[in-house]
């Protein structure tokens, strides 16, 4: 049995898990609407115009998924997220005891992934909800350590560098530039 110390998450660490979350997604979309629009400008030879319509582009989408992410936020009266809690790990599940009484267990069979993110360890539910688990709560490094081997196991995935995908990107990319510029000069 692992037992972990009192913890609270406040609201901004809530945000950032969310924000973080998604980051990737939108790093994505950033790169495709770049090239994209960049493939525009080869045949138009407009540069400037859409040079300013991509950096526009990208400020608008920055501002709109920044109040995305906001407006996924539990509102500030929503205090059950954000209370004391104590988190104990044992016979195939974890159990939550918060701070105003309220419990609830879940069977680690039903976390489907897990992963560390900056000062917190997500434990997946679904593809979206996790449930946050501070990594200074644990009461020793072993108690963290066995956490990460006995408890997770395989279901902890490290933040890797998807490289595959980034080539496959890289290709389609200068496939689709290669494309565009030889058939505007021909």
């Amino acid at each position: 049995m692992i037992e972990l110390d009192e913890f609270s998450m406040s609201r901004d660490d809530y945000f950032k898990l969310i924000f973080r979350h998604s980051l990737k997604t939108c790093c994505w979309v950033y790169a495709c609407v770049a090239v994209l629009l960049t493939a525009l400008m080869i045949p138009f030879g407009a540069w400037g115009g859409l040079l300013l319509l991509l950096v526009g582009t990208l400020i608008v989408y920055s501002i709109l998924y920044y109040s995305l992410c906001r407006k996924a936020l539990p509102l500030a009266n929503e205090t059950h997220l954000f209370q004391k809690r104590k988190v104990s790990f044992a016979d195939d599940k974890f159990h939550i005891q918060c701070e105003d009484g309220s419990e609830s267990h879940v069977l680690l069979s039903h976390v489907i992934k897990a992963d560390r993110l900056g000062e917190y360890y997500r434990l997946f539910l679904n593809r979206l909800n996790f449930s946050p688990i501070l990594v200074s709560a644990f009461r020793s490094e072993e108690d963290r350590l066995r956490f990460e081997t006995e408890i997770l196991g395989d279901k902890l995935k490290a933040n890797t560098i998807p490289w595959k995908a980034i080539l496959i990107f890289l290709v389609v990319s200068a496939c689709l530039l290669g494309s565009v510029y030889v058939m505007n000069h021909s």
